[in-house]
C-alpha cells in the first residue's frame, strides 16, 4: 500500500509541472493558389505561421473534410456518367454491371449529400 501511495503522489506531481504543449500551424499557398494547413514550415516562401488555436485547427480540418467530399462528389458523377454511356452497349453483362455500377454510385452521392454541393 505505502509504494501506491508513492507513485500516486509522483504522478499527481507530474500532472501539476506538465508542460502544456504549444504547436504551430501554418498556412501554405501553392503556385496554383490551393491552401492547405500543416504542422511543418511551408517548403516555400508563400506561407504565413499561424497561432495554433482551436478554432484555426478546426477551420482546417473543415475546409480539408469539404474538398475530400468535393473529389469524392466529382469522382462518383464521373464514373456514374461513363457508366451510363455503358448501358447502350449490346452485351448484357455490360448493361448490368454498368447498371450495378450507377446505383453504388448514387448511394455514394446521397451518402456524401453531393447534391448540397
Amino acid at each position: 500500500m505505502p509504494g501506491t501511495t508513492c507513485r500516486t503522489a509522483l504522478v499527481a506531481i507530474a500532472f501539476l509541472f506538465a508542460v502544456p504543449a504549444s504547436a504551430q500551424m501554418n498556412k501554405c499557398v501553392a503556385a496554383d493558389g490551393t491552401v492547405s494547413y500543416q504542422a511543418r514550415p511551408c517548403s516555400s516562401s508563400n506561407g504565413t505561421t499561424l497561432a495554433a488555436n482551436r478554432e484555426v485547427s478546426d477551420r482546417a480540418v473543415a475546409d480539408r473534410e469539404y474538398a475530400q467530399r468535393r473529389d469524392r462528389c466529382r469522382n462518383a458523377k464521373d464514373i456514374a456518367e461513363r457508366q451510363r454511356a455503358l448501358l447502350a452497349s449490346d452485351a448484357a453483362g455490360d448493361r448490368k454491371a454498368a447498371s450495378d455500377e450507377i446505383a453504388i454510385q448514387e448511394r455514394r452521392m446521397r451518402q456524401d449529400s453531393c447534391a448540397a454541393l
